[in-house]
């Protein structure tokens, strides 16, 4: 995550060599600290859900190491649409690249929570993975799926697109509560209370 300062750090010798006062810089790097405080918030956010998942595993499979280094790539690879952000105008491509990669990296993370819900075997006995987990991530990845498409189409809107993102809490409570109510109700369909009593002898 520190990466993603080297931009803006990189332009305080150019400051300094164009006799720039500090306020003169803040001024002229707004969007470029508006961007690092979003891309720091971003991947803030998907390294706190990386962590809350291995909360529930205790083994592994070959898969989900895969995953998980897939997973990191994204992560590792958001540096360069960052950078570019920071440094160029801002084009569809520009723009593209940047909600892209982090709709990519949502969606393995959602992989990665789903495979691991899979595997009860590779689960924490006493704390299992709950499927709302995967309701939840699954909405997350959607929305930075509905932020990537607004963005390519009317790239006017340029990165205000990720505004959309201010609806996951909302998204996640009803992907929750629709995970809920489908575990009830498969509950309900395998209660012993619904089998048939043995005829009296």
């Amino acid at each position: 995550m520190t990466l993603l300062v080297l931009p803006l750090l990189e332009s305080i010798p150019e400051a300094a060599a164009e006799h720039m006062t500090g306020g003169e810089w803040l001024e002229g790097g707004l969007p470029q600290l508006i961007g690092f405080a979003v891309s720091f918030g971003v991947v803030a956010s998907f390294w706190a859900e990386h962590h809350r998942l291995f909360e529930h595993v205790r083994a592994y499979t070959r898969r989900l190491v895969g995953l998980n280094f897939a997973w990191m790539f994204t992560i590792c690879f958001l540096q360069l649409p960052s950078a570019m952000v920071y440094s160029l105008p801002s084009t569809r491509s520009v723009i593209g690249l940047y909600i892209g990669t982090m709709t990519v990296s949502a969606v393995v993370l959602t992989l990665l929570v789903a495979h691991v819900h899979a595997h009860p075997e590779i689960q924490e006995p006493g704390h299992p993975l709950p499927r709302a987990r995967v309701s939840a991530n699954a909405a997350v990845a959607a929305l930075f799926g509905l932020a990537f498409v607004i963005a390519m189409i009317a790239p006017q809107i340029n990165y205000f697109a990720l505004f959309v993102l201010f609806l996951s809490p909302v998204v996640e409570r009803l992907s929750r509560r629709a995970a809920a109510r489908r575990d009830a109700s498969l509950a309900a369909a395998a209660s012993p209370e619904d089998a048939p009593e043995p005829a009296a002898t």
